[in-house]
């Protein structure tokens, strides 16, 4: 045992050493050369990133990339430059397919390509319900929050950068949030009134009520043009106050409306089932989807359920604007 342990010693130290040796002699040379290849590496890839962003900002002329930018910095949490591009082309081949597949199983093509366009849109008005959602929630929150963010400012000797930097501090975690964390570290790093006035676009997009746009016009004055702003801050969390009151009376105005755009979820699978059960099982479910007049019925009834569902979440939680 003894000397299988100082034969593993012995060769540990000799294997070492000649690293160490061949590493001396090697290195000198390897060296620049591995240096050289980072270098290139660095110069490529920073070429590459004045590429891209080349090419993101001529994409931003055009008004539906934009939008569509805007869009899924506000809704979608693993954002990059190339995702609105991918969700353009989901869109589609989505709707390209859905397309193909009815004009086979139909034999209308003018229906199939209305209907395939209406299936391609779903996931744009799905973000569009989320973004609406959002935007109700942050623009009831807007109204403490901007309350919170006049004493702040106050307390700041009127620094709207470190006013901001307080107010997350005791924002509870949620959109509205995350909109004033993007907005200060664009305050903070911004090089240009245009890229300031980007960034508050995107707070204002987030929110999208009057008051938002309002701070957003305040915002940029404050920072770029150093103007105080405490005034007009009064201002709006006055006008906040008030409308908030007219809007929870509409509220409980709604609550009909709201139970008969959720109604239809619920009849419409508990009508089909009751025909299934008279016709006989399997029946109902053969003439609804193996022939073209009742997968069209079907399709237009779930688009009709799915638009329902959409009017009914709008209803619920108006956006607490002017």
């Amino acid at each position: 045992m003894l000397r299988l342990a100082m034969e593993i010693i012995y060769k540990s130290i000799i294997y070492s050493a000649f690293l160490l040796g061949f590493s001396r002699l090697v290195l000198p040379y390897l060296l620049p050369v591995i240096n050289e290849q980072i270098k290139n590496y660095r110069h490529y890839a920073r070429l590459r990133r004045l590429k891209v962003k080349e090419i993101t900002e001529g994409r931003r002329r055009y008004p539906l990339y934009r939008h569509l930018e805007l869009l899924f910095q506000s809704t979608f949490p693993w954002f990059n430059d190339s995702t609105v591009v991918s969700f353009i082309v989901i869109t589609l081949a989505l709707a390209a397919v859905s397309c193909s597949l009815l004009v086979r199983f139909t034999s209308k093509p003018w229906f199939s390509v209305l209907l395939g366009i209406l299936i391609g849109l779903i996931p744009y008005l799905l973000l569009r319900m989320r973004l609406y959602l959002i935007r109700s929630d942050t623009s009831y929150e807007l109204v403490p929050t901007t309350s919170l963010f006049l004493a702040k400012y106050r307390a700041n000797s009127r620094d709207v950068y470190h006013a901001l930097l307080d107010l997350i501090k005791e924002l509870d975690s949620g959109s509205l949030k995350l909109a004033f964390i993007k907005l200060t570290n664009a305050i903070q790093s911004h090089r240009s009134k245009e890229e300031l006035e980007r960034s508050v676009e995107l707070f204002v997009f987030q929110i999208q009520n009057t008051w938002a746009k309002q701070l957003g016009i305040l915002f940029i004055n404050a920072i770029w043009e150093g103007m105080i702003i405490e005034k007009s801050l009064i201002n709006i969390v006055q006008d906040m106050t008030r409308v908030q009151q007219i809007l929870q009376e509409e509220r409980s105005n709604n609550n009909d409306a709201i139970l008969l755009g959720f109604f239809p979820l619920i009849a419409f699978p508990l009508t089909w089932l009751f025909v299934e059960k008279l016709s006989g099982f399997g029946k109902a479910f053969h003439y609804q989807f193996n022939t073209p007049t009742g997968l069209i019925s079907f399709a237009v009834t779930a688009l009709a359920c799915v638009l329902s569902l959409i009017t009914a979440l709008l209803l619920r939680k108006p956006k607490n604007d002017l």
